[in-house]
């Protein structure tokens, strides 16, 4: 690329007199040269590169999400609609969870008994069997499976329980 000059002379004065003559010549460049082309053309694409890099995760994290959001809505319609009692508890026996088929068995909302110890259901006489249960559950293969009296809504029950030990792996 051949730039423009321009050029012009001036006087150099050093205390009043007249030293030397200065030639200055200026280069015009024009605006964009091929190294800005390049440069501009590098902006594009690294700016295109870098927002792909930005929108390719969001949406794999959209889809993962939606993909999320879907299996949960089927794990709850299994959960809501079966009739099998199901019920999380922590290591002390409160209530973190409760099936609606639990919850209408003992004749109580789910809000009411998150937090209540399991054991408030399971006829007095039968706590020793419960207890056993218990220290089986907590060897291996961390399963167990009993039969006692519960007191339901409709009374004094026989319910036998499959218990199965999750870790927090699990």
């Amino acid at each position: 690329v051949i730039s423009p000059r321009l050029s012009e002379t001036m006087d150099l004065i050093i205390a009043d007199k007249p030293v030397a003559k200065l030639r200055i010549t200026k280069t015009l460049r024009p605006i964009i040269t091929h190294s800005s082309i390049y440069l501009i053309f590098g902006l594009f694409l690294g700016g295109t590169l870098f927002a792909l890099m930005r929108i390719l995760p969001l949406r794999a994290m959209a889809k993962t999400e939606k993909s999320l959001r879907k299996s949960e809505e089927r794990y709850r319609m299994l959960v809501d609609n079966q009739t099998d009692m199901m019920v999380k508890l922590d290591p002390e026996g409160k209530i973190l969870f409760a099936s609606p088929s639990f919850c209408e068995k003992f004749g109580a909302e789910m809000q009411l008994l998150i937090g209540q110890n399991i054991n408030i259901f399971v006829n007095s006489e039968d706590l020793a069997t419960k207890q056993h249960a218990l220290q089986v559950l907590l060897k291996p293969p961390y399963r167990c499976y009993y039969e006692h009296r519960t007191k339901t809504e409709a009374g004094l029950r026989w319910i036998g329980w499959s218990e199965k030990l999750l870790f927090d792996a699990e």
